[in-house]
């Protein structure tokens, strides 16, 4: 019998079975499919300490509320609601307040540092595995005040850990490629890196197994108690024991927590991406367009253009007046930008597991013994993997933690 279990074969789960291994543990992971392949797949694989402000703010709120009604708006909110939603939706609004602004930002800059900090050990000297290069990331704006606000939420997290140039009237002249003449301005960060999430999964597992780890290909259904202690996860292929349970599901971890007799504040978010195997050689930095909230990741052998969050349950259509913003972003932005076509990209549409305080839920379950979480972390799964896997590590073996963990812990929900 293993001493762990980890429901889930994406960046968190990997990254809670390799931190976990590392640490002497026999691990098995439990994925109905290829490792990382669900919502990591689709991610733009930043490593961003920089984007630790969350959506939970009083403008994020009023932007939310004055554009629910446009097909194409980057973050949508289709009414009515189902009622489980509609609950889900109301506390995020309550928390959409500068005091909890506040508190989140900073809790979710400290996983991210520790996160980025891990990846940089992780794949340290790997040069093929996950791609991971620190360059920065480039933040364009079209909107004097969207950069005025921007670069006061920098001005606040700067210092060891965040440091930024900005660019404004003719220094716009001095970026690697030409920009357009709508462009007031833009941010170089120096803290950010990015990886190519396609091969994360496969890179994690492959070491992983190369360890002793087991992963088995089977789909989780549901939790298995004994005496009131998780000791097991059922499955397709039959009940697989263990001494602990990680969940770490992403969007679909509700379901299963419920088998234990807990619900999770977890609702799905739809986002979309479209991917080139072409590479951009004049973009060294992913580039964020910042008004209309569009990310551009490049890699070695191609890029992906990735936004938009749809609050419309576990819906995977992929209606082309919600991708039609991603391919027309860098148009706004750049004199050359990319020239590919919708037809010729690999579409994709995933769910962002959002909890309404807009940080993870990481640590032991409050309710179910031998229960522990890792899910919950919205769009940045990839950004705050490894900083995750190594608390969820440290919360197991109960090693001292690196960053405090009391923002993250289950029980703040009563779970």
């Amino acid at each position: 019998m293993p001493d762990c279990i980890v429901i889930g074969g994406g960046a968190v789960g990997l990254s809670c079975a390799v931190y976990l291994q590392e640490a002497g543990l026999a691990v098995t992971v439990i994925e109905p499919g290829d490792p990382g392949a669900q919502t990591s797949w689709g991610n733009c694989g930043l490593i961003e300490p920089s984007h630790a402000d969350p959506q939970t703010q009083p403008a994020a709120l009023l932007t939310a509320l004055t554009t629910a009604w446009r097909r194409d708006a980057p973050l949508r909110i289709p009414f009515p609601a189902n009622a489980r939603r509609a609950s889900w939706l109301a506390r995020f609004a309550a928390h959409c307040t500068t005091r909890h602004r506040n508190h989140a930002r900073a809790a979710r800059f400290a996983l991210l540092v520790h996160s980025r900090n891990a990846v940089e050990s992780l794949f340290a000297g790997d040069d093929n595995g996950s791609a991971y290069v620190r360059r920065g990331m480039l933040t364009l704006y079209r909107s004097r005040k969207g950069f005025e606000t921007h670069r006061r939420v920098h001005d606040h997290l700067a210092g060891p850990w965040l440091g930024y140039g900005t660019f404004e009237g003719d220094d716009l002249e001095s970026l690697d490629f030409p920009v357009t003449p709508g462009v007031a301005a833009a941010i170089l960060t120096d803290c950010d890196g990015h990886l190519d999430p396609v091969r994360l999964g496969p890179t994690l597992a492959d070491r992983f197994e190369a360890a002793g780890g087991t992963l088995v290909r089977t789909r989780a259904l549901g939790i298995v108690r004994e005496a009131g202690r998780a000791s097991g996860v059922s499955t397709d292929a039959g009940t697989y024991r263990a001494r602990s349970v990680v969940l770490a599901a992403g969007p679909w971890s509700d379901a299963l927590a419920r088998s234990a007799g807990i619900r999770l504040p977890i609702e799905p978010a739809k986002g979309l991406s479209i991917t080139w195997r072409k590479p951009l050689p004049a973009h060294r930095h992913p580039i964020y367009f910042y008004d209309r909230k569009v990310v551009l990741t490049p890699w070695a052998d191609g890029y992906r253009l990735g936004s938009m969050l749809e609050f419309a349950g576990f819906d995977e259509s992929i209606p082309e007046h919600r991708l039609r913003p991603l391919l027309e972003a860098p148009g706004e932005y750049l004199e050359e930008p990319p020239s590919e076509s919708l037809e010729s990209g690999e579409r994709w549409v995933g769910f962002r597991p959002m909890t309404y305080d807009e940080l993870p839920i990481i640590g032991p379950s409050t309710v179910v013994p031998g229960l522990f979480l890792a899910c919950g972390h919205g769009q940045l799964g990839i950004s705050m993997s490894a900083g995750s896997g190594r608390l969820i590590a440290d919360a197991i073996t109960g090693a001292a933690p690196t960053i405090d963990p009391s923002p993250y812990l289950p029980a703040r929900f009563g779970v």
